[in-house]
């Protein structure tokens, strides 16, 4: 390649990354420190119109991918969500996925209430900063992810679909049960595990999932129910309000529960799945999780200290015997 070859190929790279992060600071005015970028969302809506006006699904899917801002990129790599995935969900769901178009109204509180309480929170300690927060639609694979990076948080919005009136019979007894008033909390929640990586050092947080044997039930709730706790704390909300409703009203009996299963790798009935014991709703692990964590917070003297520690918890078992919970 001549060096002119070379110049023009490093411009079209430079102009490449420019493309993809100028969504970013589009919301919210350039200074903000906390980015909200919809732009997926609306691109979305486009591959709707451009299905309406005669295109293939698959095609205009494809499109919508590859005009994906780095938070699409990053969740459509992580949960393997392709044109084709999206397609298949738009067929089999079309009126629920027209009907998520509506989540739009609900922006502006979304944004203002997780704002604020990502704002607050960042001011823990000085080596936290923000990530951008991407609104999204997906193949029902997931609701929130995280990245430590320009991808930052990664919201599903497909999963919240569940407000009154929402055509859900196409899914039988798989349909979506979370609502617009979840998004906030979850967001947070998001950013929570963020601000964890940054704590802790991106070896140190990466470590749980990667070193043999240190994914325990105790240490993934911890992880989860950690997050949660400091997200909570600011948001005044929980993401999982009906799972912590049925906790607090359980807690005596599932301690027990919980505590014979703690120190092994199967998560069972807690966490990620749909539980078999029959009446228990899902992610009980990220309950229990948030009651330890709970625990250490009121017993410290140093409020704000012990909310630094429960995100840079890292030996979960030390943890769990200084909350003192259980015990």
């Amino acid at each position: 390649m001549t060096s002119i070859g070379r110049f023009l190929g490093k411009l079209e790279s430079v102009f490449s990354m420019l493309m993809w992060l100028a969504p970013i600071f589009c919301y919210g005015g350039g200074n903000d420190p906390v980015q909200f970028v919809f732009d997926d969302f609306y691109h979305y809506q486009e591959a709707i119109a451009a299905i309406d006006g005669g295109d293939e699904p698959q095609h205009a899917f494809a499109r919508y991918l590859e005009r994906g801002t780095p938070g699409l990129q990053q969740f459509a790599q992580t949960y393997a969500v392709d044109a084709a995935s999206l397609s298949v969900q738009w067929q089999q769901h079309e009126d629920y996925y027209r009907s998520l178009m509506g989540l739009q109204q609900h922006f502006p509180i979304i944004e203002a209430q997780a704002r604020d309480a990502i704002l607050t929170m960042s001011q823990l300690d000085p080596g936290l900063t923000p990530k951008p927060v991407h609104l999204l639609i997906g193949a029902l694979r997931a609701g929130g992810a995280n990245d430590n990076t320009v991808a930052g948080v990664q919201i599903g919005l497909e999963i919240f679909g569940a407000v009154d009136g929402a055509p859900l019979a196409s899914f039988a007894d798989r349909a979506p049960r979370l609502t617009p008033a979840q998004i906030a909390p979850i967001v947070v929640h998001e950013m929570a595990h963020i601000y964890q990586e940054q704590l802790q050092g991106s070896a140190t947080y990466v470590d749980l999932y990667t070193e043999p044997g240190k994914a325990t039930l105790l240490a993934l709730a911890l992880r989860e129910g950690g997050a949660d706790f400091v997200a909570s704390h600011y948001s005044g909300a929980s993401m999982i309000p009906a799972t912590t409703a049925f906790g607090l009203a359980n807690e005596p009996s599932l301690w027990p529960l919980f505590a014979a299963e703690m120190h092994g790798e199967d998560t069972g009935d807690w966490m990620f799945r749909r539980p078999r014991r029959e009446g228990w709703p899902q992610d009980l692990g990220y309950f229990m999780g948030t009651r330890i964590a709970n625990a250490y917070y009121q017993r410290a003297q140093d409020k704000r200290q012990a909310l630094r520690d429960i995100l840079r918890i890292n030996d979960f078992e030390a943890f769990l015997a200084a909350s003192g919970y259980g015990s």
